[in-house]
């Protein structure tokens, strides 16, 4: 294959791309290109360049997807800490899980149901008298920590 800058004869030559991301480095080995010993002129072939693409396409998704926050829906919540949707109903009635309702359902953020999560399964741990974080009740905590051993 001849450059298409200069023209000379070029050689299949395969390296390491390299790229710096949100502070993070991303390497792809084994890319394969015809390069001009001339001009040093790189041509990549068709599907190294799909690939890359590809790559990029789904770091770039990813990145859209870890900006917003996660939601639950009832159901989920339910699940999270194994117990049932009345439980979840009687939990939001007293304040014990932060919820907003939309439209007819509520809904919650994961990241606030872990944050709840995680303080009392340190608590729950700590001793078998201890009675965790107040506004759970022994049952309740019980289902949390069982689920967070389960992960």
């Amino acid at each position: 294959m001849n450059c298409w800058k200069c023209g000379t004869e070029t050689e299949e030559k395969s390296f390491t791309l390299v790229s710096n991301w949100k502070g993070y480095k991303v390497s792809i080995e084994g890319v394969k290109a015809e390069v001009c010993p001339k001009c040093g002129e790189k041509t990549y072939a068709a599907d190294d360049i799909k690939l890359i693409h590809a790559l990029s396409e789904g770091i770039k998704e990813n990145n859209k997807q870890s900006d917003l926050p996660e939601i639950l829906n009832l159901y989920e919540v339910a699940q999270i800490l194994k117990v049932t949707n009345q439980t979840v109903y009687n939990m939001i009635r007293g304040g014990k899980l932060p919820a907003k309702k939309v439209g007819k359902k509520w809904v919650f953020l994961k990241s606030e149901i872990e944050n709840i999560i995680k303080p009392s399964c340190q608590t729950i741990g700590m001793s078998a008298g201890s009675d965790g974080i107040s506004g759970f009740s022994v049952e309740e905590k019980v289902m949390i920590d069982d689920y967070l051993k389960s992960k």
